[in-house]
């Protein structure tokens, strides 16, 4: 089945991407009957493995909530588990809330670090009920899931039966390649994605990475090696010196500097073609590259972040700064209150006219977007502004239902060069428009009803195979073994 399968979608992808079903499962229980492996963050009232009460087996999790209201005012962090790099798995588990009008989320770290990939809060009721997500991608060997139920004061949680599923791996033909700089005497590293036949004169992008995050998680979180294979361009994540970015003095400036020489020097990029991102903390430092090194800067694009902090709320870049700002509706760390009164700056100091032209949803036409995207122009010099609103807290957009920031982000900046406005794809002729690839597979048999992975059941055909693509398409195949 497994050779069917792989040359079914190879076929019909066309593409560099080439998913094959895995199936490794590891399932997270507690019938230790202790907590060894297990770290708690904010540990609340209380957080212990209990017989009182439990999904399947002895034992559960019980996590006790005292009178905060935050996600992470109960938090704990699961034992890391294996994982391969770049492949995608399902995280499901089973929880439940004493008295019902619980709330939590879920996120992951890595080296014991927070700010990984974040997912949509869940409600819990007094019932066990199962909370599923199918999107969880590897940047390296290991991962920590780490429990948010601090929403609701006093409130108790039983979890229990956690299983992480690998399902898939999408694999490009060229990795990621670690690569270290010296600057002012001191070693920095980044991480650097290098598409295969990369022309000469090519655009560099710079993603940054949150607070407490490493390259890795800005990897996982931003996915821009999935746009950059097939447009083209160069993508960096830089390492942060401190698990932060240096808000005040001249050393990650220095930094970002050195990497666009550095990348200049390796691959001939276009010095008039950078752009920047980041999530968070890094979208944060965007605006401080935006106020003190824009002469190196053609556009930029923040997410889930903006000047906050030690990072005074001022526009004074040396260029009309085009700007593409991702808020999450539900941000509880850049919350979206905050986020007018910094675009307001730009909107003057652009000279961008006013009110904004807005769209509800965007993308026009979608019947499943609930985003909302408000834009800003200076007819005459072309810089724009766009403000896109998600249903997201404080993670990086990507869904195909409502937007995938990798794809806007770059869709955005691709049209900039430091001589401004360079239209809607001349500069990229020749290059082809980034392929939509396979997000995930269901199954299904001939009488329409869904199943599980025939590859991990061993579950014998025929039967259908529905891929979903990243352009929110899907195909459909019959399997017979």
């Amino acid at each position: 089945m497994r050779n069917s399968l792989l040359f079914f979608l190879f076929v019909f992808l066309s593409s560099t991407f080439v998913p094959t079903i895995q199936g490794q499962t590891t399932t997270l229980d507690f019938e230790s009957g202790n907590i060894d492996g297990w770290t708690p963050v904010n540990i609340g009232e209380g957080i212990d493995i209990t017989q009182e009460d439990k999904h399947g087996g002895k034992y559960a999790l019980k996590m006790v909530n005292g009178t905060g209201t935050d996600a992470w005012s109960v938090q704990v962090a699961a034992p890391a588990v294996k994982l391969t790099s770049r492949n995608t798995y399902k995280v499901s588990f089973w929880v439940r809330a004493v008295g019902g009008g619980g709330k939590g989320r879920i996120s992951t770290r890595s080296k014991n670090q927070l700010g990984g990939q974040y997912w949509p809060d869940f409600t819990v009721s007094n019932e066990w009920q199962q909370i599923e997500y199918k999107d969880l991608t590897a940047g390296g060997n290991s991962v920590e899931l780490v429990f948010d139920m601090g929403y609701v004061a006093g409130k108790t949680y039983y979890i229990d039966d956690i299983v992480i599923e690998e399902t898939s791996t999408i694999k490009s033909e060229n990795e990621h390649v670690r690569m270290n700089l010296t600057v002012n005497g001191t070693s920095r590293s980044m991480l650097v994605y290098e598409p295969l036949d990369l022309p000469e004169n090519r655009p560099l992008l710079v993603a940054f990475t949150g607070m407490n995050m490493d390259a890795n998680g800005m990897l996982d979180g931003g996915k821009f090696w999935m746009v950059a294979d097939t447009a083209k361009f160069v993508v960096v994540y830089p390492e942060p010196p401190a698990s932060s970015w240096d808000q005040t003095g001249d050393s990650d400036l220095n930094f970002f500097s050195a990497i666009i020489d550095d990348m200049y020097a390796r691959y001939k990029i276009d010095k008039k073609r950078v752009y920047i991102t980041g999530f968070s903390w890094g979208g944060n430092f965007c605006y401080r590259i935006a106020n003190n090194m824009a002469d190196k800067v053609a556009a930029m694009a923040p997410i889930m972040g903006h000047s906050w902090g030690p990072n005074p709320n001022i526009a004074q870049s040396s260029h009309p700064m085009p700007i593409h700002q991702i808020t999450g509706r539900y941000d509880d760390v850049f919350k979206p209150e905050y986020v007018p009164a910094i675009l307001d700056k730009w909107i003057e100091w652009n000279n961008c006219a006013t009110p904004p032209v807005v769209t509800n949803p965007y993308p026009v036409g979608s019947t499943t977007s609930t985003v909302e995207k408000k834009f800003w122009v200076n007819e005459a010099t072309g810089v724009e502004m766009i403000q896109l609103t998600t249903p997201n807290g404080h993670s990086v957009p990507y869904d195909p239902k409502q937007i995938m920031a990798n794809l806007e982000i770059w869709n955005f900046c691709k049209r900039y060069s430091l001589d401004g406005k360079i239209g809607d794809g001349t500069s990229n002729a020749g290059i082809k428009k980034p392929e939509a690839i396979a997000l995930s597979e269901e199954y299904y048999n001939l009488t329409g009803q869904r199943m599980p992975n025939p590859e991990t059941t061993q579950q014998k055909g025929p039967f259908i195979v529905k891929v979903n693509m990243s352009d929110g398409t899907s195909q459909s195949k019959k399997i017979v073994r």
